[in-house]
Order: structure tokens, then C-alpha cells, then sequence
């Protein structure tokens, strides 16, 4: 940050200092120190909610699918199938979730 930025959440915390927020923080709890060295995070954590909201969905579905909510839809001879075919999908999402981390781990300092 710049001298001018400094100055101005100096002053938001001087005025604002004895206001407690809605949840409870309190500005002068908030110290103010040197620029140093920042970090963008790493490619996993950019549009985090909008990558993982579908796959929660996508992860909910197939457990219910792998539970049995489609028995009665499903031929008796194909429900074991269609169940493991589910379980072995969450399980691929999983493991490409993780293998995500690994090679989007890349640190760009800004």
C-alpha cells in the first residue's frame, strides 16, 4: 500500500475503532503493516465457489443415486451396476479434485 492508502484506513480505524461490526469484530483489532511480499493464490482457489457448488451437486446426486433412490426406476438386474457405476464416479470427482491441487499448485508473487 501507499502513504495515502495508510493514511486512510488509519483514519477508518481511529473513527470506526469503538463500533463493533454486525458479527462482532471490533476495527481496532485490525492492525495496519508494511506492504511485503503478496502471493496470488494458486489456480485451485481462483472462482473456488463456482468450480465446487456443481461438483457438490453433481456428488450429492451420485450418492443417491448410489444408495438406491433409483431402484425402482432401474431394472433389478442392472441396480448393482448402475449403484457402483455411481460410487466409482464420486470417487474419479474425488481423485480429480486432489490431482487439481497438484498440478494448478502453481505460487505467481504479485
Amino acid at each position: 500500500h501507499d502513504d495515502e492508502q495508510q493514511e486512510i484506513a488509519a483514519k477508518f480505524i481511529q473513527n470506526e475503532g469503538k463500533t463493533q461490526r454486525s458479527d462482532g469484530w471490533m476495527p481496532e483489532w485490525t492492525a495496519i503493516e508494511p506492504l511485503t511480499k503478496f502471493y496470488q493464490a494458486e489456480g485451485y482457489h481462483q472462482n473456488y465457489w463456482q468450480k465446487q457448488r456443481p461438483r457438490f451437486v453433481v456428488i450429492l446426486g451420485l450418492l443417491a443415486v448410489a444408495t438406491g433412490v433409483l431402484d425402482p426406476f432401474v431394472p433389478l438386474a442392472l441396480q448393482k451396476t448402475v449403484e457402483n457405476a455411481a460410487n466409482a464416479a464420486v470417487l474419479v470427482i474425488g481423485l480429480y479434485v486432489a490431482l487439481e491441487r497438484v498440478l494448478d499448485a502453481k505460487v505467481v508473487e504479485i
